[in-house]
């Protein structure tokens, strides 16, 4: 019965070892010359946004010329929504997270989105 559970449990605990290992990342750069207010993520079965990825502080963002990384993403097809200190707002919709990403924000994104 000893066996049974010491191998009970080094299934588990591979198991979550191997779920673990499968989680992705997405480095948000952004190249644009205006600060990143917020992001969202949702998957695209949801009827909402996630929690703002960035942080609820006022000073959780993104600057010019910098970067953030989004960690522990379950593999999926996702919605993204970014919004910019202007308050222009990006929806990204249907992205696959199956491996780790760099999505970079640029002028040229931003000027193609919506002034709220």
């Amino acid at each position: 019965m000893q066996l049974l559970r010491l191998a009970t449990a080094t299934v588990f605990a591979l198991g979550l070892g191997l779920s673990s290992a499968k989680a992705i990342e997405l480095e948000v750069q952004n190249n644009s010359k205006t600060k990143i207010v917020h992001l969202f993520m949702s998957g695209i079965d949801e009827q909402k946004w996630g929690e703002d990825q960035l942080g609820e502080n006022d000073d959780d963002t993104i600057d010019p010329a910098d970067s953030y990384t989004i960690e522990d993403i379950e593999p999926g097809i996702y919605d993204l929504k970014v919004v910019a200190a202007d308050g222009t707002t990006c929806v990204l919709s249907h992205i696959r997270f199956s491996a780790g990403k760099i999505w970079t924000i640029d002028e040229a994104l931003l000027d193609s989105c919506v002034k709220q």
